[in-house]
């Protein structure tokens, strides 16, 4: 769920008390990405044999368990968040070819469908990464 990382995400739908999911230990996630590399190239012909780029358009969704670990499972509604996004990757590491690639995540979730606080659900958000962690 990329555009609430780094949220508390409060939730306060299923009773008058606040849940932080931040803390919670279970859920479920579907994440999809259209890749777009072929309509927009990041990295000149004569380069890319050492670096590559993916260009791609993203769409989260997920589910949050809501309730303590002694009461009964309870998962939130969706959340969902949807952006564009590129990688950048490192394949060749000049003299140093025992390394592995090395991928770089550049995220814009420009879509919340639950914000946090009173934040607008269209808004530049973004998020870095390193290499693909799903």
């Amino acid at each position: 769920m990329r555009g609430y990382a780094g949220y508390i995400a409060p939730d306060s739908a299923r009773s008058q008390k606040t849940a932080y999911y931040s803390s919670r230990a279970t859920g479920t996630a579907l994440n999809l990405e259209l890749d777009l590399t072929r309509m927009v190239r990041l990295i000149p012909a004569r380069i890319y044999k050492y670096f590559g780029a993916n260009t791609y358009l993203f769409y989260d969704i997920g589910f949050i368990q809501t309730n303590r670990l002694s009461e009964n499972t309870f998962f939130s509604g969706p959340w969902i968040d949807s952006g564009i996004g590129c990688t950048l990757t490192i394949k060749k590491w000049w003299r140093l070819d025992g390394f592995k690639p090395l991928t770089i995540r550049f995220d814009v979730p420009l879509y919340l469908n639950r914000p946090p606080a009173v934040q607008d659900k269209w808004k530049f958000r973004w998020i870095i990464g390193v290499n693909r962690v799903f």
